[in-house]
């Protein structure tokens, strides 16, 4: 009987242990295999939910570029470092005293390629990034390299035109074009 104690005991111990550990278990496997998705594995109310979003961000940025005034340019040339070296300028465009569209240029000698910040009320709801972007306003979106769309803070679908085949979002990238963007309003506000 002593020696049946310590074994019940120990059997009991580990069938709580196990049972406790069961739920963590399943949960961090099924939010690992939720990144993990393939765009064709993303449920189908998820992938509509996403494409109306991206669909109103469309309307708003072309609402935006239907209305937009003359442009408040920036030179890079008084700003820190890695942004003067980056951009050679940097033009903000304004609706209603709010910054609605940002531009940023780099020097011509050594790049074409611009990104576009479209904002409302202060917050990015999509980032274009263009190779060759010195070029006419009004371009269609099939013509952009990549664009980024944001809801609530979070960057929530990215397009590109390259011919790469990517299946995740960088996290990185949004939180990089994020802080870009208000770095480039603080810039701006400054300068008023």
């Amino acid at each position: 009987m002593k020696k049946v104690a310590p074994l019940l005991i120990l059997a009991l111990s580990l069938g709580i242990i196990s049972c406790n550990n069961q739920n963590p278990t399943v949960e961090k496997d099924s939010r690992s295999q939720a990144k993990a998705l393939t765009p064709d594995e993303v449920p189908l109310e998820d992938r509509i939910s996403v494409n109306l979003i991206v669909e109103t961000l469309n309307n708003k940025r072309k609402a935006i570029e239907q209305n937009l005034p003359q442009p408040i340019s920036i030179s890079s040339s008084d700003l820190r470092e890695k942004v003067k070296q980056k951009w050679r300028k940097i033009d903000f465009y304004q609706i209603d005293n709010e910054v609605v569209r940002i531009k940023s240029y780099p020097y011509t000698e050594i790049s074409k390629r611009t990104e576009e910040f479209y904002l409302e009320k202060g917050e990015l709801f999509m980032a274009i990034i263009e190779d060759n972007g010195e070029g006419e306003r009004g371009k269609s979106l099939q013509e952009f390299d990549k664009i980024y769309y944001f809801h609530e803070g979070e960057l929530i679908h990215e397009k590109t035109n390259e011919k790469e085949i990517e299946y995740s979002i960088k996290d990185s990238e949004g939180e990089e074009l994020m802080q870009e963007v208000s770095e480039y309003l603080d810039i701006y506000n400054k300068r008023k």
